[in-house]
């Protein structure tokens, strides 16, 4: 061991401590992938800002500010998006924001010439 270094090095990390090397680095723990928000389910289609009025399209329908969507009052409407308060925080629905759900079948053709063709393959080939 080198103590004259240790000398030399000591008042930096005491001053400027980055890690204790001798303690176990250990991984953040698991918590899994945090709940998707159900705001995510909706579809801004469109918003109209008028003299009096903002006005927003979100799953076909019409709201304004002040509104209630399953559970979330309609706080602001922009632009180009629109702030929701939940529960908890309030979010934004955008044009972009939308995610589907993920499709019901994964059911994809193999034979996809066959699918697209029909018998009249065997003449083209």
């Amino acid at each position: 061991m080198d103590t004259e270094q240790l000398r030399r090095e000591a008042p930096r990390w005491v001053v400027d401590p980055v890690r204790d090397p001798f303690q176990p680095v250990r991984p953040p723990a698991a918590e899994g992938p945090a709940p998707e928000s159900p705001v995510s389910q909706f579809r801004l289609g469109a918003t109209w800002m008028q003299t009096g009025a903002r006005l927003a399209v979100i799953d076909q329908k019409v709201f304004r500010e002040g509104d209630e969507l399953v559970g979330y009052r309609i706080v602001r409407i922009e632009p180009a998006k629109v702030l929701v308060q939940g529960r908890e925080r309030v979010e934004e629905i955008t044009f972009t924001s939308y995610r589907p759900d993920a499709p019901k079948t994964s059911w994809v053709p193999t034979n996809v010439g066959g699918v697209w063709l029909g018998p009249e393959r065997e003449k083209l080939f």
